[in-house]
């Protein structure tokens, strides 16, 4: 009976040993190599195109392609950063009057989670569009060709931002000198003859 029990303790931990065996090179050879991401993110806009002036506040509409999905987008004008993004489809305003005026450079660059990184440029100009004499009523009088007409924008203080000669059947362009920022205007529109004795 002893020598029966001595055999039964031998053998029960050859088969424990035998299996843990198996279960480690199982595991081994059940790893997944990780995948090298070395592909650049595609960026697609509009609202912004090269040699676009922008006047007034515009949209500019941003798309990113790329399988991963942690993309970090940032948007600069001049070098200056204005937005940071972290969806792939997204709409900034861009306002003229947080801006100076004159030629500016769009920069987005967008980065994935391995590194990636795409950028693209845009050259525009910037301008503060304050008034477009299209918007006032013209009188019945400015059909009569010996009168001039002027219009003047002022802000609401007084201070006058611009003056021009307004001729018919052509548009024109107020604009704000390069520091003014967005405020209420008054338009002031003058109608007179050049000379006096045409009274």
């Amino acid at each position: 009976n002893q020598f029966k029990t001595m055999r039964k303790y031998l053998i029960i931990p050859s088969f424990i040993f035998f299996f843990l065996g198996c279960s480690s090179n199982d595991e081994s050879t059940n790893e997944i190599p990780q995948k090298n991401d070395t592909t650049n993110p595609e960026i697609s806009i509009n609202g912004i195109e090269n040699g676009d002036t922008v006047e007034t506040i515009t949209s500019l509409n941003v798309s990113i392609m790329d399988e991963d999905n942690q993309i970090t987008t940032t948007i600069l004008v001049d070098n200056q950063e204005i937005s940071t993004n972290e969806n792939k489809q997204f709409t900034i305003d861009i306002d003229p009057f947080d801006f100076s005026s004159g030629a500016k450079t769009l920069t987005i660059e967008s980065t994935d989670s391995s590194g990636n990184t795409t950028t693209i440029t845009q050259s525009f100009e910037m301008k503060k569009l304050l008034f477009i004499n299209s918007d006032f009523q013209i009188p019945l009088l400015f059909s009569n060709p010996e009168l001039e007409t002027y219009i003047s924008i002022n802000t609401m203080e007084g201070e006058l931002l611009d003056y021009q000669k307004i001729e018919a059947d052509q548009e024109t362009r107020f604009y704000a000198p390069n520091m003014v920022e967005r405020q209420n205007i008054i338009a002031t529109m003058f109608m007179f003859y050049p000379n006096s004795q045409n009274r």
